[in-house]
């Protein structure tokens, strides 16, 4: 059986850009601590490594002229980004941001790739300003539009006007057009309705084409041919989820995302004309992109039984072909295992789709219960060297999409919103039911494991149902809601207030609903762990229920990471965290003195 460094080992590309000016295609790839940025002649050649910093590189974009890279970095994951640019005629490096304490966000190009536009919370660390930045020396950026909240730049029109995104909450946002001359701001979107805006793609003539769910209980295509009005192209019974737009304007790239699986389609905007691709039907895909003339379509795209890498599709021939060879570190993808998809009912009826990895082994094999951050997320099949290390290890692993996550419809996405939060965590509880109705599962051997807000998901199980589980791993999550309002960065807590409910205003039910309240009652082994620069949930957050479990004498370890986050990015820090956890896990759901049909032995491949 491979090591661990094995699996925790594999390579990912990502985020693939095209440069007119060089004729190459540009992406993120970790084969070193983190990710760099690499640049590729042509499919199949050997990359080039073209930075070696010792944080990672979190973005790269690339101008519409000109031979420039814009890149993102943060501090040891702090995720106050500062951009960079990067001239790739002469390799030389420039720092465009050096504002330490404040957020950026990339937006766009203007149509010479001269400039770009960008939002910052440098003002008073809370609200998104616009601005614009010449990226020549001595790169002056100008504030052009000030206003209270979260505003994202998401196009540049050949008219001198910037496409501006208002993220209201996750589920709601807006959009306007702004005239960089006169300073008229204008909204696009209709206002008497919340619903999502997701990846607008303007065309050159001004089209305007977005993923939205207004009137509609899934995401679907729609046009904006004037403010107010909205055109459906594509409706169907799941979310459409990623857009992309040629620089003709005529052709759009989507997916739809089908109980976590991904499919592509194009829709030719002047015939109305729909095709399929199905290469990547049993695949997620995370970034769509063509190049300069529309000719090529990158995608990146993972499943459980390969890492992440991005491939090239002529539209032309229909041909597809690997751009990135991101290594297997030696792992035969044959051994490598896929999951079922189930639907389990919960407390009320509610059917809650799960995905079921089975191990090769022999009698009943103890369980982890993975619970995905968000809770505006969803869980799904693709590649986790951490999920194959622990099937290979004998362990089964449940991943459910309890209510709450996306993917399914804003109902479903709502259904656990501020007073309804407990009934997620009681989708657990349902979960544990199912078990013990499989022979090849141990009901008497689960843990339960998540991050973020998945972590405050396993808080609020071992304290809601401590007698369910045997073993809990907490990373990053929420011990206490108040606290974590109180103390996230500023230009979070507006949005995240939205979902849990208002220091203000809801204090009863945020502490009726903190596992920090009820920490009396845990009985299960804790692991923690928490990144010291998390600005999302402080590391507070994780302090507060370990001490309140050490002055109780109850088992819990802790482990905090100087140089990480809001997670745990590091190859180096993985390498030392996860057999850690493994250890915890086989010292709790795998104790000694039990025969092999008993615990469950893998078999041979």
């Amino acid at each position: 059986m491979p090591a661990i460094d094995r699996y925790l080992g594999v390579r990912a590309a990502t985020n693939p850009v095209y440069s007119k000016s060089t004729g190459q295609w540009y992406f993120l790839m970790n084969l070193t601590n983190t990710f760099q940025v690499y640049g590729l002649a042509r499919p199949g050649a050997w990359p080039a490594m073209l930075t070696d910093y010792p944080e990672r590189v979190s973005g790269i974009h690339a101008a519409p002229e000109g031979p420039i890279l814009v890149l993102t970095r943060d501090t040891g994951g702090n995720e106050h980004h500062q951009f960079y640019c990067l001239n790739l005629d002469t390799m030389a490096v420039a720092t465009l941001t050096d504002a330490s304490d404040a957020v950026h966000l990339f937006g766009c190009f203007s149509p010479d790739g001269k400039s770009i536009a960008y939002t910052s919370t440098a003002r008073n660390g809370r609200d998104y300003d616009v601005y614009t930045l010449l990226l020549t020396p001595p790169f002056q950026s100008t504030m052009v539009l000030s206003r209270t909240g979260h505003w994202h730049a998401r196009h540049w029109s050949p008219q001198g006007e910037l496409l501006l995104e208002e993220m209201l909450s996750s589920a709601q946002q807006s959009l306007y057009r702004f005239n960089l001359q006169t300073k008229a701001l204008n909204q696009l979107t209709p206002d008497h309705q919340a619903a999502v805006y997701h990846a607008p793609a303007l065309a050159p003539d001004g089209s305007l084409f977005v993923l939205t769910d207004y009137d509609h209980d899934s995401i679907g295509l729609a046009r904006i041919p004037r403010p107010g009005a909205l055109d459906f192209l594509v409706s169907e019974a799941a979310d459409l989820e990623l857009l992309t737009l040629d620089r003709s304007g005529h052709q759009l790239a989507y997916t739809i995302n089908r109980e976590g699986l991904s499919e592509l389609h194009l829709h030719d905007s002047r015939t109305g004309d729909q095709s399929h691709i199905p290469t990547f039907d049993h695949d997620v895909i995370f970034d769509l992109e063509y190049d300069s003339d529309g000719q090529s379509l990158a995608v990146t795209h993972s499943a459980s039984d390969h890492n992440m890498n991005i491939s090239l599709i002529s539209l032309a021939s229909g041909k597809v072909e690997s751009l990135t060879l991101a290594p297997m570190t030696g792992l035969n993808p044959k051994s490598l295992i896929t999951p079922d998809l189930i639907h389990y009912p919960s407390f009320d009826g509610l059917q809650i789709p799960a995905y079921l990895y089975r191990p090769l082994v022999s009698g009943t094999a103890p369980v982890v219960i993975s619970i995905h951050g968000g809770p505006e997320s969803q869980e799904r099949p693709s590649f986790s060297g951490w999920y194959q290390y622990l099937l290979a290890q004998g362990y089964a692993l449940l991943t459910p999409n309890v209510r709450g996550s996306t993917g399914y419809g804003k109902t479903y996405a709502h259904l656990d919103d501020r007073e309804r939060r407990m009934d997620s965590v009681n989708d657990i509880a349902s979960l544990v039911d199912w078990i013990r109705r499989q022979p090849d599962l141990d009901s008497r051997r689960i843990a339960v494991y998540g991050g973020s807000y998945g972590g405050f998901m396993v808080l609020s199980a071992i304290t809601q149902y401590p007698d369910l589980f045997q073993a809990a791993i907490d990373i990053v999550g929420i011990a206490n809601l108040e606290s974590f309002l109180e103390n996230t960065s500023e230009w979070r807590r507006a949005l995240r207030e939205v979902e849990y409910g208002s220091l203000a205003t809801d204090r009863k039910f945020l502490r009726q609903f903190s596992p920090i309240h009820f920490v009396d009652r845990i009985q299960t082994p804790l692991f923690v762990v928490h990144g010291a620069n998390d600005p999302r949930v402080p590391l507070n957050e994780a302090e507060q229920i370990v001490d309140a479990l050490q002055r109780r004498s109850r088992p819990v370890e802790f482990r905090v990471f100087s140089d990480e986050g809001h997670g745990i990015a590091k190859l180096t820090n993985r390498l030392a965290l996860y057999p850690e956890m493994v250890a915890f896990l086989d010292r709790y759901l795998k104790p000694t003195g039990k025969t092999g049909d008993e615990e469950g032995v893998p078999q041979t491949r």
